[in-house]
């Protein structure tokens, strides 16, 4: 289970518009696909899932809407070692509602500490070459609420009125 802020539909398919396709090298992620996770949950979380979800509820009912932006292109490793390319995010508040969600949840179902995080939008499976996106255009979006993602996405506004 993790939670993500999706982008508008519209924001994903201008981002979407100026990047190459696929490559045997690398794998372009699909724009209905682009989101920012947040919050790794756990495997083993599905069995709570009514209890995070209500914690969730709790921190988006005082969370005010969230302004983004673009930032610019960069690659991780993952523990595999296959390689991500992805857009950075800049989000104003960003880190204090992830704060916020990992005190709610971590109670329930001890949240698993091995990944950092880098607020990223995956563009790529793979290492898309340098210089293969010359530059991304300038897109500002506004995050209005957070997905919870299990088998089923069960979307929690900000400022919910629940």
């Amino acid at each position: 289970m993790f939670l993500k802020l999706t982008l508008p539909k519209n924001v994903s398919k201008e981002l979407d518009s100026v990047l190459p396709g696929s490559t045997s090298r690398f794998t372009k992620v699909h724009s209905k696909s682009f989101h920012l996770s947040i919050l790794y949950v756990g495997k083993n979380s599905d069995k709570k899932k009514d209890e995070i979800l209500s914690n969730v509820e709790t921190v988006c009912r005082n969370q005010p809407l969230l302004q983004a932006r673009l930032g610019g292109i960069g690659y991780f490793r993952l523990m595999d070692d296959s390689v991500v390319t992805y857009a950075s995010v800049n989000s104003p508040g960003l880190d204090l509602l992830r704060a916020n969600l990992f005190m709610a949840v971590n109670p329930v179902c001890q949240i698993p500490n091995t990944y950092g995080f880098n607020a990223h939008v995956t563009l790529y499976n793979g290492q898309a070459p340098v210089g293969i996106i010359n530059k991304l255009p300038s897109i500002s979006w506004t995050f209005e609420g957070v997905k919870v993602c299990s088998e089923l996405e069960t979307y929690v506004p900000f400022n919910a009125q629940l």
